[in-house]
């Protein structure tokens, strides 16, 4: 075999596999959705006799506002962000633990350096999780903003669109909301793809496909229940976002997002990913 890039194999196998169309096709429906029962909300709207009908300023009816991670009424927006982290780790997070387990790595090994196959592994990780996940927020934008006016939100009716002086980029949203839906899909791009890289990292230790996308993902649902509980029980106090289901989120249920706690998320998950690297390299060289 001549030269080649682990990079570019890995990538190829992270994109052209079966579960990553699975994933976007499931990531895409829900947005799709969203969009369509944002469209008809608005259609209704444009529909409205205001002589008989409360009448609503016309401009909290914006594509921006109306956009999946922004509107909280939608339940396929809801879902969607409840299965974004899974359908970041489905497409190929598994395929780590299934390389050593399947004999792949030994075949390899002979050609590349285990560190080269680990950073062209992560590193398809880590797109194909940003890719499954900010691709569908952004055809649902499109979407949307077919039908919908780009109309410059008004600070005047965040009680409306939800959006607040504490929330996350909330400056963007009023200033500059094409930033704005650009910012969360960074955000998001980077978070959905730091947990695939870790979920990867986690295979290697569990090597059973079903256990290592399904642990993972049942400690983040347990840390959204506790999320969610945790500061009624210190007295109601002013509690953050602790959870990657809602961080991922413009629109969260309880609590804002605080770019410290993502910060310090995304450490974790690093932390992890180096860890395992170094347990990885250590064992390979004895």
């Amino acid at each position: 075999m001549g030269r080649f890039s682990c990079v570019e194999v890995e990538l190829n196998r992270a994109f052209r596999n079966t579960w990553c169309v699975v994933a976007l096709l499931v990531g895409v429906a829900l947005a799709l959705t969203s969009a369509v029962l944002q469209i008809d909300r608005y259609l209704q709207y444009v529909a409205l006799d205001f002589s008989s009908e409360k009448y609503y300023p016309p401009h909290i009816y914006n594509c921006f506002g109306m956009w999946m991670s922004v509107e909280f009424i939608n339940p396929t927006s809801l879902l969607f962000y409840r299965m974004a982290p899974l359908l970041a780790a489905v497409p190929f997070s598994w395929s780590l633990g299934e390389d050593f387990r399947t004999g792949y790595i030994a075949q390899l090994r002979t050609r590349k350096s285990m560190l080269t196959y680990i950073a062209g592994k992560l590193t398809a990780c880590f797109l194909v999780g940003g890719v499954v996940v900010v691709f569908p927020q952004l055809v649902n934008f499109v979407a949307i903003a077919c039908f919908v006016p780009a109309y410059m939100p008004d600070i005047t009716d965040a009680m409306y669109l939800g959006i607040f002086d504490d929330n996350l980029f909330s400056g963007l949203f009023y200033g500059s909301p094409v930033l704005y839906v650009l910012s969360y899909c960074a955000l998001d791009f980077i978070l959905a793809g730091l947990w695939s890289g870790f979920v990867a990292c986690v295979s290697y230790f569990v090597r059973n496909r079903v256990l290592t996308l399904a642990a993972p993902y049942l400690a983040l649902a347990i840390i959204q229940v506790v999320n969610e509980r945790i500061f009624i029980l210190l007295g109601g106090i002013k509690g953050i976002q602790l959870s990657l289901f809602e961080n991922l989120r413009a629109a969260t249920s309880m609590y804002v997002q605080s770019m410290d706690v993502i910060v310090a998320e995304s450490m974790v998950l690093l932390l992890f990913m180096a860890l395992s690297v170094w347990a990885i390299l250590k064992r390979d060289c004895l």
